[in-house]
């Protein structure tokens, strides 16, 4: 009776090793320290790159706004300067304008002298059509105006600075008058059918207006 059952037991057990059922699955989870060092920098990166590329909208305006406000300074200089050029030129116009009628001479007449300065003729002498205008030489003050002056027939003798002098015979149709102040250009009056006399004087001192004559 007992040999029956060994016998039963034995084959019982035979037949477990032998089944053909699914056996379960063993997975082995790798645990390394490095490769979970490895993981979390990759997974760092990932989500530095995500916040780079979804960044808020309104710092992208800001940056907008900060890089429009950035180049409006940077140009207010500029514009301040280009004012301050155009304000300058401006004033060395105005500046050159003035040195100008005080210290360059122009010819009195429309024409060349033909009794140029000397000894025995102080003044320059010029033929000229009668009616033809006369203009002050430089800036100045009327100090003399005549119809008597001995061979010069009618004159006008204009004070400029510096102590210079400028006298102008033989003229008709006198438009200014005495203390008038004259600028350089300006017409004084008109010659007459004598040969137009001009003449300068420094500090009393007659010169040669060819000189300063330009």
């Amino acid at each position: 009776m007992w040999v029956k059952f060994l016998s039963i037991a034995i084959i019982l057990s035979l037949s477990g090793c032998y089944s053909k059922e699914p056996k379960p699955v063993i997975i082995v989870v790798e645990k390394s320290f490095n490769l979970e060092n490895i993981n979390q920098q990759r997974l760092a990166k990932i989500s530095a790159n995500e916040q780079k590329t979804h960044q808020p909208a309104n710092q992208i305006l800001q940056k907008n706004t900060l890089k429009k406000q950035l180049a409006q300074s940077s140009s207010e200089p500029y514009k301040a300067e280009v004012v301050k050029k155009s304000s300058n030129i401006k004033q060395e116009k105005v500046i050159t304008k003035t040195i100008h009628q005080f210290s360059n001479w122009q010819f009195p007449v429309q024409a060349q002298a033909n009794k140029t300065f000397s000894k025995n003729h102080l003044g320059l002498s010029f033929n000229v059509q009668s009616g033809s205008p006369i203009r002050a030489t430089r800036v100045g003050k009327i100090i003399h105006v005549s119809n008597k002056t001995k061979g010069r027939g009618q004159t006008i003798i204009i004070r400029h600075p510096f102590g210079f002098e400028s006298g102008y015979a033989q003229t008709q149709s006198l438009q200014v008058a005495v203390n008038d102040l004259v600028d350089k250009g300006q017409i004084i009056a008109s010659t007459n059918d004598l040969p137009f006399f001009f003449a300068m004087k420094k500090f009393e001192t007659p010169i040669d207006p060819l000189k300063y004559l330009k």
